[in-house]
């Protein structure tokens, strides 16, 4: 993605996840949203103290210019910069599965200063976590199971039943496959009343 002639975003990733969180293990459903983006940047010019907002447009909430380091006169490899800024938790609506709820998404706004360079994704704000935890005593002797972990996923704080399907890629030549296609498998999906898809 070229912006102007000096600028160009290489990579771009945009994390939402809850303040404190670690992988695994099951959030604080009450923490703050930690909203993370990292840029892999190439410019041909020196950019001396940029920065970066972040605009959620639906909800009304700007950061403030956060800033990242210079950015080098080299495109012969990407500069990777990094920013984070917190939104209360009771702010956005939670995204759910279509079966769960509504999967609701936002436009997400991040903008590179000084160029006033921009670029508009959308997004979620959701948990999800793989519950793993034995069996109870009292589980194994009244079902005759063999002791072991049981598992089940958490969105939002909630255990869902997962019904999915893996996907294979529609072709092996990408370029083939159509917008159509995509939306025909997934709504597919949806129709069959599944709810993950790998």
């Amino acid at each position: 993605m070229t912006f102007g002639s000096s600028l160009f975003i290489e990579e771009k990733s945009i994390e939402i996840s809850k303040v404190g969180q670690k992988p695994s293990l099951r959030p604080n459903e009450t923490a703050d949203w930690l909203v993370n983006v990292t840029l892999a940047l190439r410019s041909s010019e020196v950019i001396d103290s940029p920065s970066i907002v972040i605009s959620f447009p639906e909800l009304g909430i700007n950061s403030s210019e956060l800033s990242i380091s210079s950015l080098p006169a080299d495109t012969s490899e990407a500069t990777f910069v990094s920013v984070n800024f917190t939104i209360p938790d009771e702010v956005p609506e939670r995204w759910y599965p279509h079966n769960l709820g509504t999967p609701k998404l936002y436009n997400v706004t991040v903008t590179l200063q000084p160029s006033n360079v921009s670029f508009t994704t959308t997004t979620g704000f959701r948990t999800i976590v793989l519950v793993q935890q034995p069996y109870p005593q009292d589980e194994i002797d009244s079902r005759g199971i063999t002791p072991g972990d049981q598992y089940h996923f958490e969105v939002n704080g909630k255990a869902f039943y997962s019904l999915g399907t893996n996907i294979i890629p529609f072709d092996p030549f990408y370029a083939r496959m159509t917008t159509e296609q995509v939306r025909w498998v997934i709504q597919s999906a949806v129709l069959s009343g599944q709810n993950m898809v790998s």
